[in-house]
C-alpha cells in the first residue's frame, strides 16, 4: 500500500489536533478485553462516533485507543509478534520492568504494585476518551456504552475529569506551552513559531524534525497499520495539596517570601501563569510563548531547577541557543491531560482502593508522542528526574520530581546575589496512582483491526 505524502487528517482521532476545550467534561475509561471477538463488534460499533481530526465536534467528541497487550487480543497475536513490530518501550509496557521504573521514577508510593490500574498487576487493553458539553449528559453516554458492552469488554475503572478553571490542582495555570504540528492549521498560522514540530513528531509515517520517517508499525495482514496513529501516555496522578502548600508555608518564612511568591519560583511562574524574570518582574501572557531563558541565564528570575524549565528547557541548553531549541523540539510531546477533582477522581471502580489516596485530587496526565522513549521517556529520566540538570547538584524537579532516600538531597536552589540559597524539605508532592503506554491508531486501520469500515 503506498502511502500519502500529506497527512489525510480525515484518517487521525481527532485528539491530536484538539484538546477539546470547549467541552469542559470528560471521562477516560479503562477497560479489558473479556471476548476478542465481541470486543472486536463492540469497537467496529464505536467507529461513527470516534472523532476525526479534520471536523470539530459538537457537543460530545470520543476516542479510542488500544494498549500492547489489547492490540494483540484484537489480532490475536502473541507477545513475541507484537514486540518484533512495535517499539520496545510500547510492547514491554509501562511498569514493564523495574528498569522501566526507575527511569520514569515510578518507585516508592508511586511503584506500579500500588497502582489502581495497570501496573503489573491491573492491567488494561483499551481506553476510551469520551467528552461532552454536559456532565450528566456525560454521565449518561457512559452508562450507555457500559451497560451495551455486557461480557465482551471487562469496564476497570472511569476517571472523571473537568476543565472549569483552567487550572491544575495546585492553583496554577496549566497547559500554556504546547509543541505546535506543522501540517495542522495552527502550524500554518504560526510558520516561525519556536515551537513548530514536524508533523513526524506527532504522528507516525511522516518526516520528523531530522528528514527521517517516524517508524511504522505492522500487523501481519497490514503492514501500515501504524500510519497516521500515535502512541498515547496515561498516567492518573494525584497532588498532595495540602503537604505542598504546607512546605512552601515552611520553607518561604527564612527567605522572607510570601507563599504564592516562592510557590512561583518551584514551578517557574506566578499563580496566572506569568514566567518569572531577573528584578522581580514577569513576562505577561499576552507576549505569548515565544520566549526563551538566554537573559536568565544563572536563574535569578526563573529558578534553574524549576519546574518549568526542567520539563522545558527551551534555549537554556549548552551555549547556543538555536542550537537548544532543535534538541528540545525533538522531545516535545502534545499535553492532553485534564485535572481531576477530590471525590470524584474515579466514579466507577471493580476494586474500590482502601486507602484515602484515592480521593484526592490530581491530574489525568495525557500526552501524544511519536517515539516514547525519546521523547516522554527522555523527559522524565534526563530532566525532570536528573539531579545533574543545568549543573545542579543532587537536586530533582521540585514539583514532580522523585525524592532521593537520602533527605539531605532533596533539596532546590534559588539562585540569588551575592549566593544561591538551598532549601530543604522536599516531599513526594505527586504520586502515580495508575498508567499504561497506548496506540491511538489511524481509522481506517482501526477499522481494519475490528473488521468494519471506519
Amino acid at each position: 500500500m503506498s502511502r500519502p505524502d500529506t497527512c489525510d487528517w480525515a484518517d487521525v482521532q481527532g485528539l491530536v489536533r484538539s484538546g477539546y476545550k470547549h467541552l469542559p467534561y470528560a471521562k477516560y475509561v479503562l477497560f479489558r478485553i473479556a471476548d476478542a471477538v465481541w470486543a472486536r463488534g463492540f469497537l467496529a460499533s464505536l467507529l461513527p462516533d470516534i472523532t476525526r481530526a479534520r471536523e470539530k465536534p459538537g457537543d460530545r467528541a470520543l476516542n479510542v485507543a488500544l494498549s500492547c497487550r489489547g492490540l494483540a487480543v484484537l489480532a490475536g497475536l502473541d507477545e513475541a509478534q507484537m514486540s518484533s513490530s512495535f517499539p520496545y518501550a510500547f510492547s514491554e509496557g509501562m511498569a514493564g520492568t523495574d528498569h522501566r521504573s526507575r527511569v520514569l521514577g515510578d518507585i516508592g508510593d508511586s511503584d506500579p504494585d500500588q497502582w489502581f490500574w495497570g501496573g503489573r498487576h491491573r492491567p488494561v487493553h483499551g481506553l476510551l476518551v469520551l467528552y461532552h458539553k454536559e456532565a450528566h449528559e456525560l454521565t449518561t453516554w457512559v452508562n450507555q456504552l457500559r451497560s451495551a458492552q455486557t461480557s465482551g469488554l471487562k469496564w476497570m475503572t472511569e476517571v472523571l475529569t473537568s476543565r472549569d478553571t483552567g487550572r491544575e490542582a495546585f492553583g496554577f495555570r496549566d497547559g500554556l506551552s504546547q509543541p505546535l504540528i506543522a501540517d495542522s492549521h495552527v502550524g500554518r498560522e504560526h510558520p516561525d513559531s519556536r515551537h513548530l514540530v514536524k508533523l513526524g513528531e506527532v504522528l507516525l509515517g511522516y518526516e520528523d524534525n531530522t528528514g527521517e520517517e517516524t517508524r511504522v508499525p505492522a500487523l501481519p495482514d497490514d503492514p501500515d497499520f501504524g500510519v497516521n496513529g500515535t502512541y498515547l501516555v496515561a498516567r492518573q496522578i494525584a497532588q498532595h495539596v495540602d503537604r505542598f502548600w504546607a512546605w512552601v508555608d515552611e520553607a518561604r518564612r527564612p527567605l522572607g517570601l510570601s507563599g504564592e511568591d516562592f510557590a512561583a519560583r518551584v514551578i517557574g511562574r506566578t499563580l496566572d501563569g506569568e514566567v518569572l524574570l531577573p528584578g522581580g518582574s514577569t513576562r505577561s501572557l499576552a507576549l505569548g510563548n515565544e520566549f526563551g531563558f538566554n537573559g536568565d541565564t544563572d536563574g535569578q528570575g526563573c529558578p534553574l531547577g524549576s519546574h518549568i524549565r526542567r520539563g522545558n528547557p527551551r534555549d537554556m541548553l549548552g551555549n547556543d541557543p538555536d542550537g537548544s531549541w532543535n534538541i528540545v523540539n525533538r522531545h516535545r510531546v502534545l499535553r492532553r491531560g485534564r485535572a481531576f477533582g477530590s471525590g470524584n477522581s474515579m466514579s466507577y471502580c471493580d476494586t474500590q482502593p482502601s486507602h484515602n489516596r484515592f480521593n484526592e485530587p490530581g491530574l489525568m496526565f495525557v500526552a501524544l508522542n511519536a517515539d516514547i522513549e525519546r521523547q516522554f521517556e527522555f523527559v522524565q529520566q534526563n530532566w525532570i528526574n536528573d539531579p545533574g540538570f543545568a549543573e545542579l547538584a543532587h537536586e530533582r524537579d521540585p514539583l514532580i520530581g522523585v525524592r532521593a532516600q537520602d533527605p539531605d538531597s532533596n533539596v532546590f536552589t534559588i539562585s540569588a546575589a551575592p549566593v544561591r540559597r538551598k532549601v530543604s524539605g522536599l516531599a513526594n508532592f505527586v504520586t502515580v496512582q495508575g498508567g499504561e503506554y497506548f496506540f491511538l491508531p489511524g481509522l481506517r486501520s482501526l477499522g481494519r483491526l475490528v473488521g468494519a469500515r471506519a
